[in-house]
């Protein structure tokens, strides 16, 4: 099997020797202070710039995300996580599936929405990896919350640079 999902089964740890339950148990300010993480909890395609010591999604790992559902049940819950560190939770049902904001919505917004803010990086690669392992309906619903951020907010806070990026992750 591939090291991610050796690490999303918690059968391997990352290479500073978390596993993904202790990563999901961290408080939002660790979140926050922490760069490295996020490339294992939603891997990409290329070779992170930051985390060099991350794996990359091969056609292994996105084959295996596609056929086991409880892989995908292990990412939602990732995504989860970090919709709550964004002041969002997740709507899930049989006909629908959907992105709102929280009770901590105003507070959440302002460790992130800031113009040029590094989440907005890390907004793209959760989108991008929720669609390459099989999660294009919560990649939709959580751009659709962006996308309604970025209308109400407009240039001001979000550039359309990161929205366009946005857009393109997801699609």
């Amino acid at each position: 099997m591939s090291m991610i999902v050796d690490f999303y089964l918690e059968r391997t740890r990352d290479n500073r020797g978390r596993t993904l339950g202790d990563i999901l148990l961290w408080d939002d300010e660790r979140l926050e202070r922490e760069h490295d993480y996020i490339q294992w909890l939603f891997p990409g395609r290329k070779p992170s710039g930051f985390n060099s010591a991350a794996p990359i999604l091969d056609t292994e790992t996105i084959q295996a995300f596609h056929e086991h559902v409880e892989l995908r049940e292990k990412l939602l819950r990732s995504l989860d996580r970090m919709l709550a560190f964004y002041g969002f939770y997740r709507v899930s049902n049989a006909d629908l599936s959907r992105v709102q904001k929280d009770a901590t919505w105003e507070q959440r917004r302002r460790v992130w929405l800031s113009p040029s803010n590094h989440n907005f990086l890390r907004v793209t690669r959760i989108l991008a990896c929720l669609r390459n392992l099989g999660c294009r309906d919560a990649s939709a619903a959580f751009f659709g919350v962006l996308q309604e951020m970025y209308w109400s907010e407009g240039d001001r806070i979000i550039s359309s640079e990161s929205f366009a990026r946005w857009k393109s992750a997801h699609c």
